[in-house]
């Protein structure tokens, strides 16, 4: 709706619509000729993420401010989904009754959808949970072999990394099993993929590879870049804004970055305790780490240890998504 004010622009207002453009801008999410990506689905860019839920929320704090963001982690062992504040204070939903949830993916409306990589035996399932924790649609089980990352893009499209079949799956929102089916792979841990379309997989390996990070169009033919350095063992990996990845290696106890042509930056993050586990990296550029010894360890875009720490999490905290 627009609004017209009789008369001269009081300074107030001049200061208003400066702020608003400015976040408005902010909210394109391209710079530089990249295009935002999406994490867990949902682009870093988009209202949903900002904290924005409607013309101008939360710009200037107040009474409009929007929702506070929330991380969501993965229990294997304990069997639930545990929600944080973005400060680390426990939230809600938590879901339980599950069965050896891994990744975990939050649509932009808040859906959830959790990688029960156990709860069938030899498959598993994609369970989706509203955004209260009340189960939702679709249940997966077609084509799924140990499933342990998920992703969701922007038209509600599923993906799905299968650790024992060697393969990702692709399935429509409704959970129909569609194409393209990615296989050949070893061990795949992880897959994310951006607004583009281009999907981005993370495979620990077997005998003496010791892992990459491959990338797919969508049709689902292999593209560039291919990612070995640096990666020893990856659990997980992530995409910010900029098109930067981020892979967690199981071996060397650290995050590393790179460049969206899939060239090794200089930034590392080293994880509390080791071990890392899932990444999640929020609109302005926080890194999200879970260590399967129990921690949650955030960091700067620029590599920095800040708070907060989040510690006495069920052993070991996989998967984590923000929203």
């Amino acid at each position: 709706m627009s609004h017209s004010f009789p008369g001269k622009r009081s300074p107030r207002l001049t200061i208003f619509a400066a702020a608003v453009a400015v976040a408005l801008a902010g909210c394109s999410g391209t710079s530089a000729g990249l295009s935002p990506a999406t994490n867990g689905g949902a682009s870093t860019s988009s209202f949903a993420h900002s904290g924005l839920t409607g013309p101008f929320s939360g710009l200037l704090g107040g009474p409009l401010a929007g929702p506070l963001q929330k991380l969501y982690i993965a229990g294997y062992t304990s069997n639930t989904i545990s929600t944080y504040t973005t400060d680390g204070k426990p939230s809600t939903p938590t879901i339980t009754g599950l069965d050896g949830p891994v990744g975990i993916a939050v649509d932009a409306a808040g859906k959830i959808y959790v990688a029960d990589s156990s709860s069938l035996p030899n498959t598993g399932q994609i369970l989706t949970f509203n955004p209260d924790g009340s189960p939702a649609s679709p249940t997966i089980t077609t084509g799924l072999s140990q499933p342990f990352g998920v992703a969701v893009d922007a038209n509600g499209k599923i993906y799905v990394a299968n650790y024992n079949g060697n393969s990702v799956t692709t399935y429509l929102a409704d959970g129909t099993q569609t194409s393209p089916t990615i296989t050949g792979l070893q061990q795949p841990t992880d897959v994310k993929v951006d607004a583009n379309g281009k999907i981005y997989v993370s495979q620990k390996g077997t005998g003496s590879f010791n892992g990459s990070v491959t990338t797919y169009n969508p049709d689902g033919t292999q593209t560039k870049p291919t990612i070995t350095a640096g990666i020893s063992l990856p659990q997980s990996l992530a995409l910010d804004a900029r098109g930067n990845i981020y892979v967690s290696s199981d071996a060397s106890d650290e995050i590393t970055t790179y460049t969206p042509q899939g060239k090794q930056r200089k930034i590392t993050m080293a994880v509390t305790n080791g071990d890392p586990g899932y990444i999640a990296i929020g609109p302005t550029g926080k890194v999200y780490v879970t260590s399967t010894h129990g921690f949650m360890t955030t960091f700067t875009r620029g590599g920095k240890p800040i708070k907060p720490t989040i510690s006495g999490l069920p052993e070991p905290p996989l998967g984590i998504a923000i929203h």
